[in-house]
């Protein structure tokens, strides 16, 4: 059957059919409409994210969810992987609470700028790097290096700033705000 493989992937991502192939909803950053195109060619799946994720990290993406071969050449190859992997899940949650503070900040500091400012361009590029799992992992190793201290206070801010989200959410599941409680 031809298109078989692309059509697995686009399957268990609820894809809809465009044209010759299909568009899901890409895996490696919060998307709201459908960014990833899937389509099939020579027996080969190939994805490609209109919004503008690195094609390695939909693949990385895609193979988190088992939608992707693991293709090793050497063993040694296979423990490097594997110690990437487990380096990548230590550090996401801190990169997201990172992320989550990080982009408030520069969303902020482009409301006060001057649309002429040339830090515009750096903080919109933050913004943009921001928006994508392996783009805030990248952001969070490199800050922890040149600026450990500001950081680990991002970090501890994000990390806060969830708690009280997560508390105001099931206060309004208790209090019945969500069509769940007994109100």
């Amino acid at each position: 059957m031809a298109c078989e493989k692309a059509e697995r992937v686009a399957r268990a991502l609820e894809a809809r059919r465009s044209g010759s192939g299909w568009m899901a909803r890409c895996p490696a950053h919060e998307d709201r409409e459908p960014s990833l195109a899937i389509r099939e060619t020579d027996g080969k799946v190939l994805v490609h994210c209109h919004a503008g994720c690195d094609q390695r990290a939909v693949v990385d993406a895609l193979r988190r969810k088992g939608l992707w071969p693991e293709v090793w050449r050497t063993p040694e190859q296979r423990r490097d992987h594997a110690r990437r992997r487990r380096r990548d899940e230590a550090d996401m949650q801190p990169a997201r609470s990172f992320g989550d503070v990080a982009a408030i900040f520069a969303e902020e500091c482009l409301e006060t700028l001057d649309v002429a400012d040339p830090q515009r361009r750096s903080l919109s590029r933050l913004l943009a790097v921001l928006r994508t799992e392996s783009g805030v992992l990248a952001e969070y190793r490199q800050w922890r290096v040149m600026y450990p201290k500001l950081t680990r206070a991002l970090v501890s801010a994000g990390r806060h700033h969830r708690e009280r989200i997560s508390g105001l959410v099931l206060a309004g599941i208790e209090g019945g705000f969500c069509g769940t409680g007994s109100g």
